[in-house]
């Protein structure tokens, strides 16, 4: 079970900074953390933010990405490759060189600067096919990042009224190449699909809200109403009601 231990909750009250994003202070920053595997779906998060969001628009794409067993000029040289196929498929601009470029982050990040990019950037993203806690997803709230995410997963556990918005998906057969076990995410299962549309939608809602002071009411009603509901004491409290 996630929890929070009661000395931890002290990091959510600070300010931190992610000195590398300086130059794009005057832009709406979407953001995601997590594998680049095909469960966590970074294709349909590149897609609609490329749809959505003309090249002339002050916005920015953020994915923090990781690889297990490849390392970080791995992980930069993959993600590159990847994100520049799904442009040349959506052929929305002659070359690629005219949509706006992304920000990949390979690297491992100390907790100061992952709790920097939570706190410097705007709109969380998750367009994960099944998620179960998702602890960026849980920081991103923490700190008043608007938080995008598959409607119907364990992140709804800790997101309420306009902390972020569920977007509708649906259900089809699992089909990847990689799998932590060989019998996981083979074609019996399934995993939701996101609704693209769906998703720009929310991303383009988020785009227009846009205001710091709204990240600050959105932190400070984490703070009292999400975060101490996952200390390890209020934790422990639900598990004896249960048993």
């Amino acid at each position: 079970i996630p929890m929070v231990e009661e000395g931890d909750l002290e990091k959510y009250s600070k300010s931190y900074e992610y000195s590398n994003l300086d130059d794009h202070k005057d832009e709406f920053k979407f953001y995601f953390i997590g594998e680049h595997v095909p469960r966590k779906n970074i294709e349909a998060l590149v897609v609609a933010f490329n749809a959505e969001f003309g090249s002339h628009e002050p916005v920015r794409l953020i994915i923090k990405a990781n690889i297990t067993g490849k390392d970080e000029e791995e992980v930069l040289s993959i993600l590159d490759d990847d994100i520049n196929k799904i442009k040349v498929d959506c052929k929305l601009y002659h070359t690629n060189s005219m949509y706006k470029s992304e920000i990949l982050i390979p690297v491992r990040l100390t907790e100061e600067e992952m709790m920097g990019l939570h706190d410097t950037c705007d709109c969380f993203v998750m367009p994960s096919r099944g998620e179960a806690f998702c602890m960026p997803a849980f920081d991103a709230i923490a700190f008043g990042s608007y938080t995008i995410h598959v409607r119907g997963n364990g992140i709804r556990e800790y997101i309420y009224g306009n902390q972020g918005d569920g977007v509708d998906s649906t259900l089809v057969p699992c089909r990847c190449d990689t799998r932590p076990i060989e019998y996981l995410y083979t074609s019996r299962d399934n995993w939701a699909d996101i609704n693209i549309l769906s998703l720009q939608h929310s991303m383009r809602t988020a785009f227009n809200r846009k205001s710091r002071s709204d990240k600050q009411l959105r932190k400070e009603w984490a703070a009292a109403n999400v975060l101490p509901q996952y200390t390890s004491q209020a934790i422990a409290e639900k598990i004896e009601e249960r048993l």
